[in-house]
């Protein structure tokens, strides 16, 4: 709902979050916006309360004049007279409101004066009094409009009969029921649920896998597909795929190996070069999708088999070794006992957590994922966040190419295989929407983890490798056709 006026609330670069639920709430109640909850995406909600809810957008802006374009085009009478009233409403706390509209009982029902246009051109002004259906048509040069008397308040106005006399679809009410309660728990927590029971049911079935070393190295494991996982996540979220992160991994696995070797660079060196390669590789995926308007998946595909070939090329195909020990110690050392790897995971997890739900470019993010031709109407440079988007995610495949490189002791050029398809899994096991608009960064490490644990929970019980293969598939199957019944129920 914020869309339009996220400036407004946001601060040092942070936005106001109880400003935002105060104001989103308070509008929600004011025009009977029936929704489950603010959280909730438009495009769910029922035709009535979708046009609500944008009028509401556009409110949030304190506009003194508010344009409206065929305002109860598609909902029926019900929902109609909900928003002539608003219309009223509007008008009485002294909002000047332009109607564009086609529809003959409309125009008569709400307007001080009318402008009636043909082919683009004004062909009169009309005030009240003098608006009728014939002069209005006469102007038009338009047919007639066959019409039925509704009732609206105290004012009775007239509907185009063609419009479906069927009861609008109710919005859930806001007072949710416990049944509402409990799938929306479930909804939530289900996951962090599922990988909690994993856990106790390895840990049952083999003595060995609840250890403090094993669970550490469950996580550093993992730590490598969970970072790329975030960045995949938000271009996820955008309607986007990302298949290049694994490519981009070798590739920057290769150079960042070459400049890593005992007294020549100092550690920071590699570290850059790492990181600026596979911002570059994402920059480029992100220019291209927006600026050509080539799908996603076509683009990141042509990259993933680009950068594999140019790590090969830039290797010869052999592995780089001889990598100096501060550079080994990224993948392999630990601070206090907790491996490296583990500690700059999380903190990329509540970097990306604080940009993904405290910053205007989160929302931003969201609101492209959610109805990209609506953001562009509501003023967001959409070619702009994309290409963030995109930089951001290989800027982290680059991050996890270095951890990588140094966790193995050498720049390797098959690194990183099929780890785009980990990636992928574990956002969509962790709730993120291949339809675009939902996902989480917590719903995503969980499902790292969750990956991990079933990973080394069938290692241990000497399960095939595989059988690991056909399981993961299945698990993802499951995850997207419980997605698409959750985005059905809504």
């Amino acid at each position: 709902m914020i869309t339009v006026t996220v400036n407004q609330y946001t601060k040092a670069g942070f936005l106001q979050q109880r400003k935002i639920r105060e104001d989103c709430q308070r509008l929600a109640e004011q025009l009977s916006i029936k929704t489950p909850s603010l959280q909730q995406l438009i495009k769910y909600l029922s035709g009535g309360n979708q046009q609500k809810a944008l009028i509401a957008r556009w409110l949030l802006h304190n506009p003194d004049i508010l344009f409206l374009d065929e305002p109860t085009r598609g909902i029926d009478v019900g929902a109609k007279a909900e928003i002539y009233n608003l219309i009223f409403e509007l008008a009485k706390n002294g909002k000047a409101i332009v109607v564009v509209s086609s529809e003959m009982p409309e125009i008569l029902g709400l307007s001080d004066r009318v402008i009636v246009m043909h082919e683009g051109r004004k062909m009169g002004e009309l005030t009240r009094e003098e608006a009728t259906q014939e002069r209005i048509m006469q102007l038009a040069t338009g047919q007639l409009i066959e019409t039925k008397k509704i009732r609206i308040g105290g004012m009775e106005m007239e509907s185009q009969v063609s419009v479906t006399n069927k009861r609008e679809k109710a919005g859930v009410s806001s007072t949710a029921t416990s049944k509402d309660k409990l799938y929306r728990f479930f909804n939530r927590y289900g996951m962090l649920m599922i990988l909690i029971g994993l856990v106790i049911l390895m840990s049952i079935l083999s003595p060995t896998f609840f250890t403090t070393g094993n669970l550490l190295n469950i996580v550093r494991q993992m730590s490598v597909v969970g970072i790329v996982a975030i960045g995949v996540t938000i271009v996820i979220i955008t309607t986007g795929i990302d298949l290049s992160s694994g490519s981009v991994i070798a590739l920057v696995s290769v150079v960042a190996a070459s400049f890593a070797h005992p007294d020549t660079y100092p550690v920071i060196v590699p570290i850059l070069i790492g990181l600026g390669l596979g911002l570059l590789t994402g920059v480029i995926n992100g220019t291209i999708i927006s600026k050509a308007n080539i799908a996603p998946f076509i683009v990141t595909l042509g990259m993933m088999t680009a950068a594999r070939g140019a790590a090969l090329l830039f290797s010869d195909g052999r592995p780089i070794g001889n990598l100096s020990p501060s550079f080994l110690w990224i993948g392999q050392g630990d601070v206090l006992g907790i491996p490296v790897p583990i500690l700059i995971f999380a903190l990329v997890g509540v970097i990306s957590y604080i940009l993904l739900n405290k910053t205007k470019f989160g929302k931003y993010v969201y609101a492209i994922g959610g109805n990209e031709q609506a953001a562009v109407i509501a003023g967001v440079n959409v070619d702009k966040y994309k290409i963030f988007v995109y930089g951001y995610a290989g800027l982290l495949s680059g991050l996890a190419g270095v951890i990588l490189t140094s966790r193995i002791s050498s720049g390797q050029p098959t690194a990183g295989m099929m780890y785009e398809l980990d990636a992928i899994a574990a956002a969509v096991i962790g709730g993120t929407s291949l339809a675009g608009g939902i996902g989480t960064i917590g719903g995503t490490i969980v499902g790292a983890l969750i990956i991990g644990v079933m990973n080394n929970g069938l290692d241990l019980l000497n399960v095939s490798p595989y059988w690991q293969q056909i399981l993961k598939g299945v698990i993802i199957t499951v995850a997207v056709f419980i997605d698409s019944r959750k985005n059905r129920k809504s």
